[in-house]
């Protein structure tokens, strides 16, 4: 692969633990730019628009800091221990950002989450087993984070080039250690990530299962499929890079073998943003909470209406006191329950879930 190197002149790349080739540093910006439209797109027309905008914002965020680095600060001083601190600073900065964006999808389980019927769709797993992974992720950050600051305050000699014009192997200890770090941090870090996303998927799905919906043009399974697909791909570019790592080659940072794989690293994180984005269209649509919002007017209207006709329910344990029978209508559950069905005249005047929110059509 190649690189450009003082403006248009290109040379052979000086990978020293970074795949800055032209083509990897372009799909980075690629990404960037397609993350920044979905996150225009999820903030218009998603229910939880500040949610899913910033999910889709961090991530674009991420992969321009990941092509300030292939572009201009390749150079991590791994080889020869001669390198940019802009190596270290814009890594530590896209994985916060990206950290980030990991916040806002564990926001969004919980979101999913909240809002499923367990009796109608069971759930084996996904709460609890994605906020574990999410802590390690967090966890994860924390070690490259410590690599990379590290290394930017102890970088021995530091250079303003991408590619050394005399390398040497005079490199000390401790920064094989930093470098360390940063490499097992990353490589944990992306494991958990996978496996996070994993889990959260195991959630959408159960949602979308609940409401039958169709996720961008495919059934809610094959979405569902399409972003393990692409999480193991990523999990098996991980195990590649581990074996390499353990096995101290540095030959393979100097193959095709590097530029293949990050190109497909960069595909696998698209089409995964394209399927999650595309649960989020589906889950969270802008009708619902525009819905919720008309039927929160209706039914505080009706509800004055009631207690000046002095026949609003008594729901037990209500501040009215009393009894559900007293009142004339009928209800479901108790007011620690939710949600909680309120009919009179085997009409549905609301069904509300735990946050007086979300309504929920039902039949009396």
């Amino acid at each position: 692969p190649k690189c450009i190197v003082d403006g248009s002149e290109t040379s052979e790349c000086g990978t020293e633990g970074y795949d800055n080739s032209v083509i990897s540093w372009a799909t980075d910006f690629f990404l960037a730019a397609v993350f920044g439209v979905m996150s225009i797109l999820l903030t218009i027309k998603t229910y939880n628009g500040t949610l899913t905008g910033l999910a889709y914002a961090f991530l674009c965020l991420v992969f321009i800091g990941r092509g300030q680095v292939g572009r201009w600060f390749g150079n991590s001083g791994i080889d020869d221990g001669t390198g940019q601190i802009g190596f270290y600073v814009f890594t530590l900065i896209y994985y916060f950002i990206w950290t980030l964006s990991a916040l806002m999808l564990a926001f969004l389980v919980h979101a999913a989450w909240d809002r499923i019927d367990s009796s109608r769709t069971p759930l084996h797993c996904g709460l609890i087993e994605s906020r574990i992974l999410f802590g390690l992720v967090v966890l994860s950050f924390l070690v490259i984070s410590t690599g990379c600051i590290w290394s930017a305050l102890a970088l021995w000699d530091t250079s303003n080039d991408v590619v050394d014009d005399e390398p040497t192997d005079n490199i000390p200890g401790n920064m094989r250690v930093r470098i360390a770090l940063i490499r097992y941090g990353q490589l944990i870090w992306h494991g958990m990530y996978c496996a996070f996303l994993i889990t959260a998927t195991s959630v959408w799905r159960a949602f979308a299962k609940q409401k039958d919906v169709i996720v961008g043009g495919l059934t809610y399974s094959f979405a569902a499929f399409g972003i393990l697909l692409f999480q193991a791909v990523i999990i098996g570019i991980l195990i590649y890079f581990a074996l390499e790592i353990a096995n101290e080659n540095k030959d393979w940072r100097e193959t095709n073998a590097t530029l293949y794989t990050t190109i497909v690293f960069n595909y696998s994180m698209l089409m995964t943003g394209y399927f999650i984005q595309s649960f989020f269209f589906s889950l969270f649509p802008a009708e619902d909470k525009d819905r919720d919002i008309k039927d929160s007017e209706v039914f505080a209207e009706i509800q004055t209406d009631d207690e000046e006709n002095g026949s609003w329910p008594k729901v037990p344990g209500g501040s009215r006191g009393g009894s559900a029978e007293d009142s004339g209508y009928e209800t479901s559950g108790t007011a620690e329950e939710s949600p909680r069905t309120c009919c009179k005249d085997n009409k549905v005047l609301a069904m509300f879930d735990k946050t007086c929110e979300n309504t929920i059509d039902m039949v009396c």
